[in-house]
Parts: structure tokens; sequence; C-alpha cells
């Protein structure tokens, strides 16, 4: 006996999804710096589809808006895909199970769901109205790369002073 779909019972569905290759070369599809420019150009397409998705079945209250900008947003942009890919794997893999579909609706969406504000960052209100403000997202493109900064000069500083340290104590 087969299903509607013309399966067996049991019988696992078959893998279907544009990025299929990127998976198959163990690559992971999620992160946009191991896309190709064509796999990447894939992603941006089923992640504009998933927003619009997301923004009409997931969100309950104005701050839960995914804004249509959201490749303005560095952290957003990181952080989308993975969501992306939590919700496919937990409701088209073929290995997805009810439990999958259970931790992303109890745990994976509401903890993106209280980060989407900072995901976003400054701006995010006018954003959600359709007002994208990019002299708010360059300036919070200059907080990053300047806290960035920040953190490489004291990893060097704190360098030099291990090996100032080692080099102090030499016999």
């Amino acid at each position: 006996m087969t299903t509607p779909t013309g399966q067996q019972p049991g019988q696992k569905r078959p893998l279907a999804h544009p990025l299929k290759t990127v998976m198959d070369a163990g690559r992971h599809p999620w992160v946009w710096a191991e896309l190709d420019a064509a796999e990447a150009e894939i992603l941006a397409g089923l992640l504009d589809v998933f927003v619009h998705y997301y923004n009409a079945e997931s969100v309950s209250d104005r701050a839960e808006v995914i804004p249509g900008c959201w490749r303005g947003h560095p952290r957003l942009m990181h952080e989308l895909p993975v969501l992306y890919w939590q919700w496919w794997s937990a409701h088209h893999h073929p290995a997805a199970e009810l439990s999958h579909a259970g931790i992303y609706y109890a745990k994976v969406l509401p903890d993106f769901q209280d980060r989407l504000d900072s995901l976003i960052g400054m701006g995010g209100a006018m954003c959600r109205k359709g007002e994208h403000s990019s002299a708010a997202q360059n300036h919070e493109i200059g907080v990053v790369r300047a806290t960035a900064d920040q953190i490489l000069t004291q990893q060097a500083s704190d360098r030099r002073f291990i090996e100032h340290a080692v080099n102090a104590f030499r016999i």
C-alpha cells in the first residue's frame, strides 16, 4: 500500500531543497561564507519568502516583525538563515519529527523573537514601518567596527604582555 504521495508507509521523504548540493558537499547552507554567489542568491530568495511567511504566521506583536530590509542589518542577516534552516529541518527535512517542531515553537522561535530588536539594531521601529534608515545603520556598523577594533587592540596588547612576561622569566 502506498500513501497519497506515492511513498510506502514509513518510507522517508527524499530530500528536496534548492541547496541540497551544499548539504551534500558537507557545507553549512546557513553560513553565507560557505556559499558561492549563486547559492547565496538562492538562500536570499528563500529568506525573502520565509520572512513573508514568518511575518504572516508567527508574529503576534509589532516588535516581532522582521523588516523587509533584513539584508541591511548585518546581525539579522547572519542569524536569519539559522532560523530558516531550523524551521525547515523541523518541518520539511526527511527525518523531521513532531518533537522537532515542538522544540522550534517552544524554544527556537521565542528565543529569536526575544533577540530580534537587538539583531535589527538602531532604527528598528522605522524599518518595521518600511522606513529603513541608512544613517542609523551606518552608525550601528561604525559602533560594531569600533568595538571589533577595540577587542583586536586588547587582544594584541594581551599577546604582547604575555610575550613580555614569558621573555622576562626566561633563564
